[in-house]
């Protein structure tokens, strides 16, 4: 099965379409088709109040999405720099989509009022973020343009659709960008266009919760009336004033009979309805949800998100001219210890301080943080940081401030200050002179059993990595100017015994699994 991309820029009108770019063809088997990145702004699009979409509509309009975004994959895939112009034009099989979404012996007729129905109808996209950077509260778009059965004189045999999309739809499919992600197999699943509904706009909710937590815990989402409208539309501002939510859920849709079990074949759940306060709360297991995480946390997020937890040290003794802690043992045998250490020190070396000089506080804004009971606050507003601003914050410091903190904490017997660190704080801070390594300066070095290991900053970005290398000799070697500029990461590589496998030190951290968690 095969569908067909052509990305056309419109001039002057949609009647004068000039297919100018060359036709990008598309293979996919149809079993392998099943990662659908839906929009967010489409899921939480509203709909007009004269629109009535059936189950079926739902489904055509996923299938169109899952084959815009494959057919957009494929340009970026064949030509990295390519970005879609105003219309994108899409043919497929129809095989295909029999294959995929109906079979039916009106399967044809079905498709064809789908699509003229989303041909007139125009869609209000919630904060929707354009090409230009510009963030729309409300921006209206048609769904699609010239939707059509296209005749190749075989008897119906490869014969082929097409639609074409605007760039407001094809932009945010292209960026990949603000999606939840579906499994499109199970989401055919679903026989009530209802279920579908509440189930793609809960399953949106669920993600970005999950996604911004380290550990996935029990939840519950409380859906109101400004949730609703993106489940019923516009028309669910007469329907709530005519029926009320009592005879909405009980009559017009049926909710406990229906539309409960249809989205109880994907994802377990409890529910609630308030109707004094027109609502309900869906109540959810942790078990049940790890499979809605597509984003894993780095030693970074697990730092910023038990910020609370990692600062275990405490003060045994204190007087005028002393102070004696007692350390958290544990952080030698657990993963990322350096960031847990040097989070311990932030707690002890900022307690009721502003952290920041200054000259930095440009770089935040004009805001400044203290650290109170173990938490973050902003100077400006006296709140706590949110997970986003707190990892923001202790990436700054981790980066640019590492080496005075450490400094701080062994000054406080709060770091141990053993001769063998003494000896590898040396490298700390220090430059790369090779600008072909992605390597700019040292941020720590530590003794581990495969030789050491290396915490460097990125070169021209905001970010570290961590890294192994057998011996220090090389190290040493790295951090010379380099008279050859060809030469690679791997010429650093002990390579005594040619049998062993290179070690691949600057490769990204290890990727982390729920079970890490």
């Amino acid at each position: 099965m095969s569908f067909l991309c052509y990305n056309a820029r419109m001039e002057n009108s949609q009647s004068n379409l000039k297919e100018k770019m060359e036709i990008i063809e598309v293979k996919k088997e149809a079993e392998n088709v099943d990662k659908l990145r839906k929009p967010n702004a489409l899921i939480k699009g509203i709909y007009g109040s004269d629109v009535s979409f059936n189950a079926h509509d739902y489904k055509v309009i996923n299938f169109l999405l899952l084959i815009l975004q494959e057919a957009l994959d494929q340009l970026r895939q064949d030509k990295p720099n390519a970005t879609p112009t105003s219309y994108t034009r899409v043919k497929f099989d129809l095989d295909f989509y029999r294959e995929l979404v109906d079979n039916s012996p009106n399967w044809k007729q079905k498709l064809f009022n789908s699509l003229i129905k989303f041909n007139a109808t125009f869609i209000n996209l919630q904060n929707y973020v354009d090409n230009f950077g510009e963030s729309w509260d409300l921006k209206r778009v048609q769904i699609i343009y010239d939707p059509g059965f296209i005749d190749t004189k075989r008897q119906n045999k490869n014969q082929k659709c097409s639609v074409t999309f605007g760039e407001v739809i094809t932009y945010p499919v292209f960026e990949r960008k603000a999606y939840t992600h579906f499994e499109y197999k199970k989401l055919k699943l679903l026989k009530n266009q209802y279920a579908m509904r509440f189930y793609e706009y809960l399953r949106y909710k669920l993600q970005e919760i999950i996604n911004n937590k380290i550990d996935t815990t029990d939840e519950e989402i409380r859906l109101s009336e400004k949730d609703f409208k993106f489940v019923f539309g516009q028309k669910y501002n007469k329907l709530i004033k005519e029926r009320g939510l009592a005879k909405i859920l009980n009559d017009y849709i049926s909710f406990e009979e229906y539309v409960v079990p249809d989205m109880k074949k994907l994802i377990s759940f409890e529910y609630e309805v308030k109707y004094a306060e027109k609502s309900i709360i869906f109540k959810f297991k942790s078990q049940d949800l790890k499979q809605f995480r597509t984003v894993f946390p780095n030693e970074l997020d697990v730092a910023a998100e038990k910020f609370k937890t990692l600062s275990t040290t405490k003060m045994t003794y204190e007087d005028v001219s002393l102070r004696e802690y007692e350390l958290n043992r544990n952080f030698e045998t657990e993963e990322n210890a350096n960031l847990q250490r040097f989070v311990e020190a932030l707690t002890i070396i900022y307690k009721d301080k502003l952290i920041l000089d200054l000259n930095e506080t440009s770089k935040f804004g004009g805001d400044n943080f203290r650290i109170f009971s173990n938490t973050f606050f902003s100077e400006k507003t006296k709140k706590p940081l949110t997970l986003s601003k707190q990892k923001r914050l202790l990436l700054y410091l981790f980066l640019n401030k590492y080496s005075y903190i450490k400094f701080k904490a062994i000054q406080l017997g709060i770091w141990e200050d053993s001769a063998k660190e003494q000896n590898l704080g040396a490298y700390e801070g220090r430059l790369f002179k090779d600008e072909y390594l992605d390597m700019e300066k040292i941020i720590s070095v530590e003794k581990n059993k495969e030789g050491y290991s290396i915490t460097y900053k990125i070169r021209n970005k905001d970010d570290y990595k961590t890294g192994f290398i057998s011996n220090l000799e090389a190290l040493d070697d790295m951090l010379k100017p380099k008279q050859q500029p060809e030469r690679t990461l791997f010429d650093f590589i002990d390579d005594e015994d040619e049998d062993d496998e290179p070690l691949n030190y600057f490769a990204d951290d290890r990727q982390f699994s729920e079970d890490d968690f």
